[in-house]
């Protein structure tokens, strides 16, 4: 049987809001590299909140529908792309 897939936060990223902005924030020995800062919007927000514990794209699926009005095959396409991009970028790991 396969094991489901989970993803967390990688602790090296901090999230701010800054000016209004939800940021995260790359720490490379303990400073923070404004170069590599990430914007995130409130359905961003909200994954990186619910990434605090180990979880399924199907639970995060779940929750974003719960949460906000939208339609469930549009979350799970957005969803697999943005925690791809997370994954590539070392923002989040694959638990």
């Amino acid at each position: 049987m396969e094991k489901i897939k989970k993803f967390c936060r990688n602790p090296k990223f901090i999230f701010r809001k800054v000016a209004g902005e939800a940021v995260l924030i790359p720490l490379t020995k303990e400073v923070a590299d404004l170069e590599a800062i990430y914007s995130l919007n409130d359905v961003g927000v909200f994954i990186w909140e619910q990434m605090s514990e180990p979880i399924s794209l199907e639970e995060l699926k779940n929750r974003i529908i719960a949460e906000f009005e939208v339609d469930e095959s549009v979350v799970m396409d957005d969803l697999s792309q943005f925690t791809a991009e997370l994954l590539d970028s070392g923002v989040i790991s694959e638990d």
